[in-house]
């Protein structure tokens, strides 16, 4: 006789498309009894699997939804973290979601996501041609997703941070040499930016941190300069734009084709105006924001030549 398992200890039977089936009682949620299944080929595969589901059911544990896609879930992952982290960056989260996650495990399921998936979409990603740096890249993005999920309690582990990323041969930086660096400031000295280009090569300032200056962070009296602030373009879309200036052109050659006051000049200047418009909403924004980290706020010494070219750019008309 075949021994029956006691309530709360699950069931397993085989189903009609051949297929076993666990099932685990979960109890009520508002007033309706849950349920969860767990499929698999063997009955062996779905015993080995019903003890770590039973524990997950007793200690409250919500289980993930098969259903999600990890596309699905990616896409949930990029508005929540577009309130949390700067507009470049979550623009390139955002372009490396939709050019090598998506299109490699987008449809696999979250919860069914195994590093073999994570493995294989290296492999696949590296036979299109897409070079190690954004493999890596890809691979960062999907593990700060994956690290948000575990979070939500939507997985169980993070796969991305069970494979090892494709080694990458880091480029030698080749600084400047001193009579490099003289050259460069020299070649600049009665340019407009001579100030910017002279500040930014002595004191190894980022592009970004060099365009957000303001003569307050000048210290001309201790001659040091304090970086508080940096210049960020951020949003955007260059390949949308590129048609849109094609079309202008073309507007622009056919008003100068036609007599002043026609209708078909009136109508050229409303399709004028709304290329304009469609362009002023998907230009680049320029905005400050904080440095890159803590250790970026920085108050650094002036040389000689930063504080001559300084002092000599404040004293000049505006």
């Amino acid at each position: 006789m075949t021994k029956r398992r006691g309530k709360g200890e699950g069931s397993i039977r085989r189903r009609l498309d051949g297929r076993w089936e666990a099932r685990i009682d979960c109890g009520w949620v508002n007033g309706k009894r849950v349920r969860k299944s767990i499929f698999g080929r063997t009955r062996r595969t779905v015993a080995n699997k019903l003890p770590k589901a039973l524990q997950q059911a007793q200690q409250g544990t919500p289980f993930a939804d098969e259903r999600q896609t990890v596309e699905h879930y990616l896409t949930q992952w990029l508005e929540h973290m577009q309130s949390c982290i700067r507009p470049r960056t979550w623009a390139t989260y955002e372009a490396s979601v939709r050019l090598h996650l998506v299109p490699t495990i987008g449809r696999v399921s979250l919860a069914r996501l195994t590093p073999g998936h994570v493995e294989a979409m290296f492999q696949q990603l590296q036979q299109n041609g897409t070079s190690i740096t954004r493999i890596r890249y890809a691979r960062t993005v999907l593990r700060a997703a994956l690290n948000r999920a575990r979070k939500w309690q939507l997985v169980n582990q993070n796969v991305a941070s069970l494979v090892d990323p494709p080694r990458h041969r880091a480029r030698e930086i080749q600084p400047l040499t001193p009579e490099e660096a003289r050259t460069l400031i020299n070649s600049f000295r009665d340019h407009r930016l001579g100030a910017i280009v002279t500040v930014a090569t002595a004191l190894g300032l980022r592009q970004g941190e060099a365009l957000g200056l303001r003569w307050q962070d000048v210290d001309f009296d201790g001659g040091t300069l304090t970086v508080r602030q940096a210049l960020e373009r951020s949003g955007g879309n260059s390949v949308a734009r590129r048609p849109l200036a094609f079309e202008r052109k073309e507007i622009h050659k056919r008003i100068a084709a036609t007599r002043k006051r026609s209708p078909a000049r009136r109508e050229l200047l409303k399709q004028l105006e709304a290329n304009r418009k469609k362009w002023r909403e998907l230009r680049s924004v320029l905005r400050f924001v904080d440095p890159k980290s803590a250790r970026s706020r920085r108050t650094i010494r002036m040389p000689p030549a930063c504080e001559r070219c300084t002092q000599g750019a404040s004293e000049a008309p505006a």
